[in-house]
């Protein structure tokens, strides 16, 4: 069963989010920080959902590096009350897989979110293969040189 981890200080909230990601199959956790829920990341979720505001003045925001950090596939969907786009835009920026306004049409937005999360992946695994590719052309490069020097 695949797994999904939602961070929201909001219980009520949580309730909600984990009752719509139960019916698309999803075994939830629910954190009220995100602090909680970086120590349970030693086995990633399939997806993440993070508030932007966790009370005792801890934005999501904030831990967005932190999650990437330990579950760099895992698809963060950034969620907030506020219609700021500053923030929208930052979260995206930051790794964030999408960012959802909590408002009537969140739960339409989540279910398309989470449909495309096999073409996030796809994008996620060719960035990383491309990244590793040109590490060794760096590598081969490096070392081609230095035996052309060395050989001359």
């Amino acid at each position: 069963m695949k797994t999904a981890f939602v961070i929201d200080d909001n219980v009520s909230y949580q309730k909600i989010i984990s009752a719509h990601l139960n019916q698309l199959g999803f075994e939830v956790k629910s954190f009220l920080s995100a602090k909680e829920c970086l120590k349970q990341l030693n086995e990633p979720p399939h997806l993440i959902l993070l508030d932007q505001h966790l009370g005792e003045n801890e934005l999501g925001i904030d831990y967005i590096r932190d999650i990437k950090e330990k579950a760099s596939e895992t698809p963060i969907v950034f969620l907030s009350a506020d219609s700021d786009v500053y923030t929208a835009t930052k979260a995206l920026k930051m790794g964030a897989f999408d960012y959802i306004e909590k408002n009537g049409s969140a739960l339409v937005r989540l279910r398309t979110a989470i449909d495309n999360i096999p073409d996030y992946l796809k994008k996620v695994r060719r960035q990383k293969m491309m990244r590793m590719v040109g590490v060794i052309t760096a590598i081969v490069i490096a070392v081609g040189t230095a035996l052309f020097f060395l050989l001359n």
